[in-house]
């Protein structure tokens, strides 16, 4: 926590900064692009960008009875 003080014009001006970090871990329910995830902190709000992968089409095997 930090504080700063200075006095204009016999006014008191009072700054407080506070710094610290934050740490939060998620789990998503499907894969994602981690070397395009994008993060943006704009009013207070983060936002994120996580582009899914994309899935691979599934090739099922079929029997074909031959004559």
């Amino acid at each position: 926590h930090e504080t700063d003080e200075e006095e204009k014009k016999k006014n008191w001006l009072r700054q407080e900064r506070s710094c610290t970090s934050f740490y939060r871990s998620i789990e998503f329910p499907e894969k994602i692009k981690t070397d395009t995830v994008d993060a943006e902190l704009k009013d207070g709000v983060l936002q994120l960008t996580l582009p899914k992968v994309e899935p691979k089409p599934e090739y099922k095997s079929t029997k074909v009875k031959i004559k």
